[in-house]
């Protein structure tokens, strides 16, 4: 593993590349990215699916949102569109806000199809469950 924080999210993508020719775009706006993407896979055969992410990174160690003001309010629109939204764990909007400045709390981000949100939280768990990362 060579991801920060070791959670795979390199090796993720760089699978979802080589398996199902993901291919990476950003414009930097997240709800305008969200919207095209989600709308493009609802009208075109040749897209199976979507993933938009903001994970953990150096600069970012919790993630990158604010879960109370832009992780769930981001994620009830993206739900509304057809998508799903995870911490790269679990779903989104099961997260506890926990301590004593919770307006400060910040999470990493991943929103997109269903299926591959779900195969996100799978790989999450084979790296935890065989040790290959720690559970953070």
């Amino acid at each position: 593993m060579d991801s920060i924080f070791e959670d795979g999210h390199k090796e993720f993508i760089s699978w979802l590349i080589g398996k199902y020719g993901y291919q990476p775009a950003y414009t930097g706006a997240l709800l305008n990215d969200e919207r095209r993407l989600l709308m493009a896979t609802l009208k075109s055969k040749d897209r199976s699916g979507v993933l938009y992410t903001y994970p953990r990174t150096g600069g970012q160690k919790y993630g990158r949102l604010r879960y109370p003001f832009e992780g769930i309010y981001y994620a009830l629109i993206f739900q509304a569109l057809g998508g799903e939204v995870i911490d790269g764990t679990q779903p989104l909007l099961n997260t506890e806000i926990q301590g004593d400045r919770p307006s400060e709390k910040q999470v990493p981000f991943y929103s997109g199809s269903a299926w591959i949100t779900k195969l996100k939280i799978a790989w999450a768990d084979y790296l935890t469950k065989n040790k290959l990362t720690e559970k953070t």
